[in-house]
């Protein structure tokens, strides 16, 4: 009796494993991220919630050296709205899908030192400090796009084709996402509507930006290093890895249910592509890291980003059948 119950146990924790390999190879992974069958992800998810709804939030550098990065990205768009209008759900139909985008521009004072200098300046940037964006240019009746429909591709597109900014040199894409999910979705504010915390939506933030994070709270002080990274032992205020994930563990219910997505520089250093450089996004690779298996880093300077969004989508489908119920 005891060597059969050995031996289930052993058998049991090999099959968990296996699973949990195959949902990581969906997601990170294959060399054909779109081969896994229906049947295999059916199986993966049982037991688990699944889900037929997602809230997609796109931030967008919309500093000037993104213009070229920001076609390539259009230009692939159809073939992504493509796959999500495809995408059977893992509860059975087709899946629902909010998208709302933003940037990576937020309104800060603060004080700073340039890099091999101890003189300290007051510092201020301005942005759209996580307001969706667009309503009004593309004739929405709210400030995002609902699918599948068939017009969502083109309300896509048109939301993402955001206003230049050419004051903001320090970009903030963690405290960007983190005022649009939390104090701009509240009852009165721009995004009211858009995302409801703790919903049986999968939440999925997508950051795209040549530059890293420098989300830095009001009154704070950022320092650069030597290459003109952001310094986090030297700085005061800047928000941490820790931080951001304890702030979408408390805001969706958990690990799992929602999934960060970066497509920035690779580094070391500035990588260059036929779109222009993109400087190395230590911080939010990170960010990553600490997110493990609920995010993705993406290369910016791949001269096809089809690959890189192709990657995602596969992470995106593959966390969507195995998101957990809410607890």
């Amino acid at each position: 009796m005891t060597r059969c119950f050995a031996m289930f146990s052993i058998l049991c924790l090999f099959l968990a494993c296996q699973a949990e390999e195959s949902r990581r190879e969906r997601a990170f992974g294959t060399d054909d991220p779109s081969s896994s069958t229906d049947s295999e992800s059916s199986s993966v998810s049982e037991g688990l919630g699944g889900c037929d709804e997602m809230d997609l939030l796109f931030i967008i550098d919309n500093s000037s050296s993104m213009e070229s990065v920001k076609e390539n990205l259009f230009s692939n768009f159809p073939k992504f709205v493509g796959v999500l209008n495809d995408y059977n759900a893992s509860k059975g139909g087709g899946l629902k899908f909010r998208l709302g985008v933003t940037t990576s521009s937020v309104t800060r004072d603060f004080v700073t030192t340039l890099p091999n200098s101890d003189f300290e300046q007051p510092f201020s940037t301005s942005g759209d400090d996580g307001a969706l964006l667009g309503q009004s240019e593309c004739e929405l009746s709210a400030p995002w796009t609902d699918g599948p429909s068939p017009t969502f591709q083109e309300d896509f597109s048109c939301l993402a084709q955001l206003h230049t900014n050419e004051t903001t040199t320090v970009e903030m894409p963690l405290l960007a996402m983190e005022l649009a999910l939390g104090e701009q979705s509240a009852p009165g504010r721009p995004n009211a509507g858009f995302f409801e915390p703790k919903s049986e939506a999968l939440l999925v933030a997508v950051i795209i930006t040549n530059e890293d994070d420098c989300s830095i709270e009001e009154g704070g002080r950022l320092m650069f290093t030597g290459t003109g990274s952001c310094d986090d032992e030297g700085s005061e205020g800047l928000h941490s890895p820790a931080s951001v994930k304890a702030y979408l563990d408390d805001l969706t219910g958990g690990e799992g249910r929602y999934v960060v997505l970066v497509i920035a520089g690779p580094g070391p250093g500035k990588c260059e592509s036929i779109f222009g450089q993109a400087w190395e996004a230590l911080r939010l690779r990170r960010l990553v890291e600490e997110l493990g298996d609920s995010a993705m880093f993406g290369s910016l300077c791949q001269d096809d980003l089809w690959m890189t969004l192709e990657a995602t989508l596969s992470a995106i489908t593959a966390t969507c059948d195995d998101l957990p119920l809410v607890m």
